[in-house]
């Protein structure tokens, strides 16, 4: 496959390129080290709605929400390359923690309130994630305690605008990359807050219990009938899907109901982010 970046190549002397995470069309998104870079199609370098877009994904967002650190980069006219940085938190995503075993009930609690804060803020400057996953939020520690940041909260968004123009979007494969599709973005609706109300509660089963609410492997087969689960009968009890878990205690009582409401098949269902935190915060601990 050929990419516009490679693995080692150098950028203003300072960004080491690592791993592909993203490719289509019109752009690709690579590790270095603690960043992400957004490095633009040479061909589209010179169209103006798409710099316009990327340099969108760029801007300053509010806290608590991951910081974006750069906007443009040029390497002259000869190797006409357009790319920026997205500022990563250093240490390890919640998917790694996860992986590494269930997180005690009060740590879990306390990321998922900062999450839903994240959110929230996002929301209230008329922004949508999308599908907020495990593997895109990093736990950060500061003297006002537990929080989060997440990685690239403008991406889905301006994949979905490739994906109107592009014939080509190649995800590089991770784990559970589907578990946090909503209803509407299987039927190919546009994102809407609710859609980030469904992710997070997946999100909050997830960090809670060890396990992600869908656990068959992620084949086309799998995919096909996780789909089709969703979409014609209702989810089953949390408590129930977590029995077998081993973490059912980890559910506060008064969960079966939040994260039925909050996975309503119909977004206008759910409650809005700020409703479902406050909501989470009040159920009490078994």
């Amino acid at each position: 496959m050929q990419t516009i970046l490679t693995p080692g190549r150098v950028l203003a002397r300072r960004y080491t390129v690592e791993h592909l995470v993203m490719v289509c069309d019109d752009f690709e998104l690579w590790l270095a080290g603690a960043v992400g870079i957004v490095a633009l199609s040479p061909v589209l370098v010179t169209d103006a709605r798409a710099r316009h877009d990327l340099a969108a994904l760029f801007a300053p967002l509010p806290a608590p929400v991951a910081a974006v650190t750069t906007a443009w980069r040029g390497s002259g006219f000869e190797d006409p390359l357009a790319w920026g940085v997205i500022d990563a938190p250093a240490g390890l995503s919640l998917a790694h923690e996860v992986a590494q075993g269930a997180l005690a009930v009060t740590r879990a609690r306390a990321l998922l309130d900062a999450t839903a804060e994240a959110l929230a803020t996002l929301h209230a400057h008329g922004m949508t994630y999308g599908a907020v996953r495990a593997d895109r939020v990093w736990a950060v520690s500061s003297r006002e305690g537990c929080g989060v940041r997440i990685l690239a909260p403008r991406l889905p968004a301006f994949v979905q605008r490739a994906r109107s123009t592009s014939t080509r979007v190649t995800p590089v494969p991770t784990a559970r990359s589907l578990d946090h599709l909503a209803p509407e973005q299987v039927m190919g609706r546009d994102a809407v807050p609710a859609t980030d109300v469904w992710a997070f509660a997946m999100l909050a089963f997830e960090l809670l219990t060890g396990e992600a609410w869908w656990d068959a492997p992620h084949t086309a087969s799998s995919a096909l009938a996780m789909f089709s689960a969703m979409m014609t009968r209702p989810l089953a009890r949390a408590s129930e899907r977590a029995a077998s878990t081993a973490r059912a205690h980890a559910l506060p009582a008064g969960f079966d109901a939040w994260f039925a409401q909050c996975t309503a098949r119909e977004p206008a269902a759910r409650p809005t982010m700020a409703e479902a935190r406050a909501q989470l915060g009040a159920l009490a601990p078994r």
